[in-house]
């Protein structure tokens, strides 16, 4: 193991089928590697055996010695997808069904993998495809580790593969961690609605609901699933260009916005997050009564494609 870290250059392992020995080689393991990351494949939907495992693997260490998949968070989200029920993602106690709910900063949420994917994987517990959008929608907002499973990237068409872009640019803009604090506002039967650290805010469901302030700007949606932020809380560095296929004409910007490229919905925020103008179908705005100084340009190309480019009035 040390000759595939150190000479190799794997960064981390995956305990395959942990049901299979004892947890206590796991702390082994990882005390003679000293992997950046490890994550055990407890096929459970059962969050308690979860826990039950990642305590075992303490071994005599005040903390688990690895983190493991949270197939709890599966089995919530097909549940509530299945019997169209999405307050079955809270518990009793108002925290997340999940393993998210108990230890978030052990949990690698997941919707599927090579076990559980449909073919050509082994088709053993395979997330709708259909739900599948909102199932991203919850894990990449969501406190824990999420997993990206790379057919649903890769294999199954663009719309998928954009949200999830979207989504993970999301979580990387605003931070978001395993330990994110999460608020759960609403569930019911056709509406989960939650804000994490909040600097996000995320919707599912048919039901309506948007979070509540001036301060809020829509960042991604699609069917049934919407997610939020606040662009007075980013940092603004790095975001002139989060999509290469958008661009502005000339920045600075005088008296017109122009982009290289229509866009369907368009958004200009002053740095402490107040919205200025929103505008659809276009390419252009006109900003000459906007003071000097800079601004945020918030975007959703023809393609569904979301960013957001800093631009200078002059």
């Amino acid at each position: 193991m040390n000759w595939l870290k150190n000479t190799v250059g794997f960064d981390g392992w995956r305990y395959d089928f942990v049901h299979g020995y004892d947890p206590k080689y796991i702390k082994e393991y990882n005390t003679a590697t000293n992997p950046y990351f490890s994550v055990g494949e407890l096929l459970e939907g059962d969050r308690q055996r979860i826990t039950n495992w990642l305590d075992l693997t303490k071994d005599g260490s005040p903390d688990a010695n690895s983190s493991a998949f949270d197939f709890a968070t599966k089995n919530a989200l097909q549940n509530a997808f299945n019997d169209n029920n999405l307050s079955y993602l809270r518990d009793n106690n108002g925290n997340a069904s999940g393993l998210i709910g108990w230890w978030s900063s052990k949990a690698v949420t997941i919707l599927d993998n090579h076990d559980t994917g449909s073919f050509p994987n082994q088709a053993h517990w395979v997330f709708p495809t259909q739900h599948l959008e909102k199932g991203y929608a919850y894990i990449l907002t969501h406190p824990g580790v999420p997993m990206v499973f790379w057919d649903h990237f890769f294999d199954y068409g663009a719309p998928l593969k954009t949200a999830i872009t979207n989504l993970m640019a999301i979580r990387k803009r605003n931070n978001l961690s395993s330990t994110s604090a999460l608020n759960i506002n609403i569930t019911q039967q056709n509406l989960y609605a939650a804000t994490i650290d909040n600097r996000v805010a995320m919707k599912i469901g048919s039901g309506s609901w948007s979070p509540s302030g001036t301060d809020w700007a829509l960042a991604a949606s699609g069917t049934d699933w919407a997610v939020w932020e606040k662009p007075s809380l980013l940092n603004t560095a790095g975001f002139e260009n989060t999509n290469s296929v958008i661009k502005l004409v000339e920045n600075p910007v005088k008296d017109i916005l122009k982009l290289e490229k229509e866009v369907k919905d368009l958004s200009i925020y002053s740095v402490d997050g107040k919205l200025i103008t929103r505008q659809k179908n276009t390419s252009s705005v006109n900003v000459q009564i906007l003071n000097t100084g800079i601004y945020l340009l918030q975007f959703t190309d023809l393609e569904d494609k979301s960013g957001f480019i800093k631009f200078i009035k002059k």
